[in-house]
Parts: C-alpha cells; structure tokens; sequence
C-alpha cells in the first residue's frame, strides 16, 4: 500500500536564446551549472521540499540507513542521466518497491506499529475524501495512485503513511512475531465497528445486494473500512492492519495458527 511523488517540471531558455541574450560565454556557464553531477546530499535537500517526502525520508534514514545511502545513490545516477523530474519519479518508485520487499516484516511488526500505521491510512484516506474523491476511491481500491495537484496537507499525510510503513518494517525485523490469518473474533469487532459509522455499507455487504461504484462511494466505503481499523484496540486493530498488508501484498507474512 504505498504511493509515487509529485513531478516538478521547471522551463528554461533554449541555448539559442541564451546566445543571442548573453553570448555565448554565459550560455556555456549555464550549461555547466544544469549538468553537474548530482551528489546524494544535494539530491537529499531537493527531494525534502516535497511535502509527500519529507516523513518518507526521514524514517527510511532511520530505519535503514545503508538501504537509504544506496537509494540516494541510485537516484542520484537517475539524475545525472535523465534530470530531476526523472529521478523524482524514480525515487517513488524505488521505495514502492522497498515497502513491497518488507511485506512479511511489516506483517510481523509490533501491535503499536501496526496500529499507528493503521492510523495514518485512516487519517490519509479522510484527507483525500476532503481532496478528491476520484484519487481517494483510486487508493483504496488499488492500493495506488496519482498523486498530481494534491494539495500540502493531503501530500503529507502520504509522506506520514510511507514513514510508518518504514517503521513497521524496522520493528517487524527487530522483534516481531508472526501472525495467523484474522481471526472470527477480530472479524467481528471489525464489522461491528464499521457498521457503527456506516450501516448502510455492513448491510449491503450482508445482503450481497448491488454494489454502488460510484467514486464518491468507494470513497467512503474506503474511509469506513479504515476508520473502523484504526478505532479497534491496539491489538486487535493490529491484526486487522496484518491482514490488510496481506491482501495488498499477495498473502504476505500469512502463519498458521
């Protein structure tokens, strides 16, 4: 379950217009400051501006910091070749890839993770409720999104999910445990608690009746099902969390009980 960056695209004068502005000493000039080699400090600083990454950063540099130090390095190559629109988007990219590896230690990772992490989609998926209900029922149905024109608060809370999912994985390599597919009593807290924010969703899923497709209704359905996660007791709304990783990532982490 985690989400790409936002790309910047910057406009410059074509080298022809810097020649006939300034002559061709200074266009030379510019040419050396744009294709300078990036270093990973540098590029570190620029990716830190965007509010999506800057709670990314940090946990991943907490949590792994050899893995974070190969990560500069590799964007930083991105850059040099393709320029920094490409490097944001690979940056993204990598770390998708990264929490996806740490599926199974992100199952295994202590209850107060989880539910934190439990948390913070919640809190993501009422602020893109509030956003736009086309991305928020995008998310929750696909796991992904994008994330283009999200406004500051909204591309925070992306950056709060993504350093929790870092976190849980930290705490699931450090001391975890394994956990059984969720249980009947678990279940049951769970639905009881969505259906005391939306009724009308636990019927219909009840009585098998049509499904309403509508974005704004995925949406909400998406913002209950998480809700009601994050509002159970640690313990269990860590399981559920457990479960939900799974689903999103193809049985991670599953044990026998």
């Amino acid at each position: 379950m985690p989400e790409e960056p936002q790309t910047k695209r910057r406009r410059s004068l074509g080298s022809g217009a810097l020649i006939a502005l300034f002559g061709l000493p200074f266009a030379l000039f510019v040419a050396f400051l744009l294709f300078q080699r990036s270093t990973p400090d540098a590029l570190e600083a620029r990716l830190a501006e965007r509010p999506e990454l800057e709670d990314t950063l940090a946990a991943f540099r907490t949590a792994y910091p050899d893995d974070y130090r190969a990560f500069l390095a590799r964007v930083s190559a991105v850059a040099d070749a393709e320029g920094q629109s490409a490097a944001e988007r690979a940056a993204g990219e990598d770390i998708r890839r990264f929490v996806a590896g740490k599926a199974d230690a992100i199952v295994r990772a202590p209850a107060a993770d989880l539910h934190a992490l439990a948390r913070a989609i919640a809190a993501l998926v009422a602020e893109l409720q509030r956003v736009d209900a086309g991305l928020c029922a995008q998310f929750v149905t696909q796991g992904a999104m994008e994330p283009a024109r999200l406004p500051a608060p909204a591309s925070r809370a992306i950056g709060r999910m993504n350093a929790q999912f870092l976190t849980a994985a930290r705490g699931g390599e450090a001391g975890g445990s394994p956990r059984g597919p969720l249980s009947p009593p678990d279940t049951a807290a769970w639905l009881q608690r969505m259906a005391a924010i939306d009724p009308a969703l636990v019927r219909q899923a009840q009585t098998g009746g049509a499904a309403d497709m509508r974005p704004a209704r995925l949406c909400a359905n998406g913002v209950t099902v998480h809700r009601a996660a994050a509002e159970l007791p640690e313990a269990q709304a860590a399981n559920v969390m457990a479960h939900l990783v799974r689903q999103s990532f193809g049985g991670a982490g599953a044990a026998t009980q």
